[in-house]
């Protein structure tokens, strides 16, 4: 269950939540298995929309990856694991 955070881009105003669905549904994923939150303007503001989605998923038993941009991966990652700490979604899916 895809689940594809991303609110307006502020450098060129693309919907990137609903722009990495779209790629994902070109690739064969049914849309009825992606979860978009395109409403933020933030991390923190993403991480409180998305956490429905992620409980949905860890109450599934799915694992939960990330895929990431280097700078993504050693700097927004640790910042939006400290994020989800806060909405009580723990980073082990307990």
């Amino acid at each position: 269950m895809p689940q594809l955070p991303g609110g307006v881009n502020r450098h060129n105003g693309i919907v990137e939540g609903r722009l990495f669905a779209r790629q994902l549904e070109e690739h064969g994923v049914p849309a009825s298995a992606i979860r978009v939150e395109d409403a933020s303007a933030n991390t923190w503001h993403n991480v409180g929309l998305a956490t429905p989605h992620l409980t949905e998923a860890v109450t599934a038993g799915l694992a939960i990856t990330a895929a990431s941009k280097r700078y993504y991966r050693t700097i927004h990652v640790l910042r939006t694991l400290s994020a989800y700490r806060s909405h009580s979604l723990r980073s082990d899916g307990n």
